[in-house]
């Protein structure tokens, strides 16, 4: 396969500022209310409007790119950076009445909370049917177990038992009272963990994975790279070669090359640099390696922004779209 030199993209600049108002997202449940120097976000359920962020023009910018702005004025989209949605909002004339109806709220009232949990996943979670799960139901079971006493510990407990059911790794809960992961653990995990136990190892299956992704690092560099490795990326991308037609590609994850936690634009820009090095010197073989093996994952548009330098062409990906009332919004295409 020949790798293809791939053109820097042009961004349009921000232009937030000239947006100022309140819009209302088409899917998603968010509410963004853009203000002349400052931002925020909400999150929108039938029944609430809480506040999840605020920050500068600036820092929004860094999440948002290539604003799009209708000819009226009264919609714009723009494509996450951290992901691979083009968002639409609409213009509200205010914040909507929930607003003010939410602050009236204590914050910690356990059954408010569990009211809102419940319809963020109703209005929002697009695979009840795939996973089986009828989420009315679970309402029904589990809302009479929470109550204006209800502890921060009980209702933690509570949403992660209506959670478990979905066995969804990308469904995290997080609270003051702890974390919790709705992703099932595959059976490989439980089979590793009995044999750790059978032979009296000691360290938690997390401790040997770990150590063993070390192992297979080290064999990868010393008996097929022969120490030949380059590094990028904080050290989240190697690349070598394997002999004189194969080359090797590892990308241990998709976030984080910047060495930034939680800023996916200058993520983008450090792939960027990177792939023009890896084509550098590898991109005349005919035969490349990718190896994912340990990726613990990230943002999806680093993913595909890695992945686009590996077309000769542009190709469609998968297309998305999100939940949007009873239907959900316009398809939209990815391309690599």
């Amino acid at each position: 396969m020949k790798l293809s030199q791939r053109r820097n993209r042009a961004t349009s600049a921000p232009v937030f500022e000239n947006l100022q108002g309140v819009w209302r997202s088409q899917g998603y449940g968010k509410v963004l209310r853009i203000e002349s120097d400052r931002y925020t976000l909400f999150e929108e359920t039938a029944i609430s409007c809480r506040k999840l962020y605020a920050g500068s023009l600036e820092e929004l910018s860094h999440y948002y790119e290539d604003l799009e702005v209708s000819p009226g004025g009264q919609a714009f989209s723009a494509h996450r950076v951290s992901g691979v949605a083009r968002i639409g909002f609409r213009r509200l004339k205010a914040l909507p009445t929930s607003a003010s109806e939410t602050l009236k709220h204590d914050p910690k009232d356990p059954e408010y909370n569990f009211e809102i949990f419940w319809r963020t996943f109703a209005e929002q979670y697009a695979l009840f049917e795939l996973k089986g799960v009828a989420w009315d139901e679970v309402y029904r079971t589990y809302r009479p177990q929470i109550h204006a006493g209800s502890s921060r510990e009980t209702l933690f407990a509570t949403m992660a038992a209506m959670l478990r059911p979905l066995k969804d790794g990308h469904i995290r809960l997080h609270t003051p009272s702890g974390h919790y992961s709705a992703g099932a653990h595959p059976a490989l995990y439980q089979r590793l963990t009995r044999e750790l136990e059978d032979a009296r190892d000691d360290r938690e299956l997390t401790s040997y994975l770990g150590d063993l992704k070390e192992w297979l690092h080290d064999v990868i560099h010393e008996e097929y790279l022969a120490n030949g490795v380059s590094h990028g990326g904080n050290r989240l991308v190697e690349w070598g070669r394997l002999n004189e037609a194969i080359g090797y590609l590892n990308i241990r994850a998709m976030a984080g090359q910047s060495g930034k936690t939680g800023q996916p634009a200058a993520d983008l820009n450090a792939v960027d640099g990177i792939m023009q090095k890896v084509l550098t010197d590898i991109g005349e073989l005919p035969n490349l390696v990718v190896d994912l093996r340990g990726n613990g994952g990230g943002y999806d548009g680093v993913a595909l922004r890695f992945a686009a330098y590996l077309m000769d062409r542009k190709r469609l990906a998968f297309t998305k779209a999100a939940r949007h009332g009873n239907g959900f919004t316009g398809v939209n295409g990815h391309l690599f």
